[in-house]
């Protein structure tokens, strides 16, 4: 960014330049005015409305140039002061547009006289009047034998003639071939700005998705915390099963050792029985009751 100092001072050159332009053209004016007053004191009515007219334009060129000058003495002395200007905040695009470089030519009429030098003199002569007046001009020029047609003119006429048609025959296609190498001098100057803004705007937009995203993260959480609870709980009802099972396996345990414990005592018990019970009978009782066994059986297969 431009400092202020530096601005100052571009601005300070460029009143400068403006007012020594503006000044050349008010002598210019002024002599030409002081040789038509001086040659015109006996042409009557029509030389002295022409001084006048001139007059008029001489003293608005010189007030213009009044005005420019102390423009720029107040810039100078802006920049020469300590303390600096304030810097609005925001600029009126509005009412006070940034100057931009012209790319095209001022328009002109004839080839070479500017359109504004018509437009200086409609309010004051109309549509004619400048016509009227480069035609009196030079009248009066070449009749009071100020401008002598000498021969370097008709020299000066053939090459003008010759400049014309090379403009007219060569004109276009140099200018095409001068506006390609501007517009190639042109992209290549601003590629890299256009790369630049490229890549900010993908900065932006990678921005903004992750904006989105953000804004995405709080569902995203919302269903992670409901996940690791379905979770928790999984492994919570899976524990209980486990402790379940476990204090199962522990019960079946004591149950089956009772059992074990009961069989054991009543075979036990069975044994003890018997064995007491073979110890009481004694062989003759054994005798008789197998006799006793035999002779039923016998009954019985009678009977049959």
């Amino acid at each position: 960014m431009v400092s202020y100092n530096s601005s100052v001072q571009y601005g300070v050159l460029q009143r400068v330049c403006s007012i020594s332009s503006l000044y050349t053209t008010f002598r210019t004016r002024q002599y030409f005015v002081k040789q038509l007053v001086v040659g015109s004191t006996g042409t009557g009515r029509v030389g002295t409305q022409l001084a006048k007219m001139l007059s008029r334009i001489a003293l608005r060129s010189g007030s213009v140039a009044a005005r420019f000058t102390h423009t720029s003495s107040n810039v100078t002395q802006a920049a020469a002061s300590s303390t600096p200007a304030p810097v609005a905040e925001v600029r009126n695009e509005v009412d006070f547009p940034r100057r931009a470089r012209p790319i095209d030519p001022a328009p002109v009429r004839m080839g070479f006289i500017p359109e504004t030098w018509f437009e200086l003199l409609y309010p004051k002569t109309g549509v004619t009047g400048p016509y009227v007046l480069g035609t009196g001009l030079i009248t009066y020029l070449l009749s009071k034998e100020i401008y002598v047609l000498e021969h370097e003119f008709y020299s000066g006429l053939v090459m003008g003639v010759m400049a014309i048609y090379c403009i007219k025959r060569f004109g276009p296609t140099v200018a095409e071939t001068l506006d390609s190498q501007i517009e190639e001098a042109k992209n290549e100057m601003t590629q890299g700005r256009k790369d630049t803004i490229a890549s900010l705007e993908e900065g932006i937009a990678d921005c903004e998705v992750k904006s989105e995203n953000a804004k995405g993260q709080t569902i995203l959480f919302e269903a992670k915390r409901e996940n690791i609870g379905l979770q928790l709980e999984a492994a919570y009802r899976e524990r209980l099963q486990n402790v379940f099972s476990e204090v199962k396996q522990r019960l079946d345990y004591q149950l089956e050792t009772s059992n074990v414990q009961k069989r054991f005592e009543q075979r036990h018990m069975v044994d003890w029985i018997v064995q007491n019970v073979r110890k009481s009978i004694t062989p003759a009782q054994e005798v008789a009751s197998l006799k006793q066994c035999i002779s039923d059986l016998k009954s019985l297969a009678a009977r049959t």
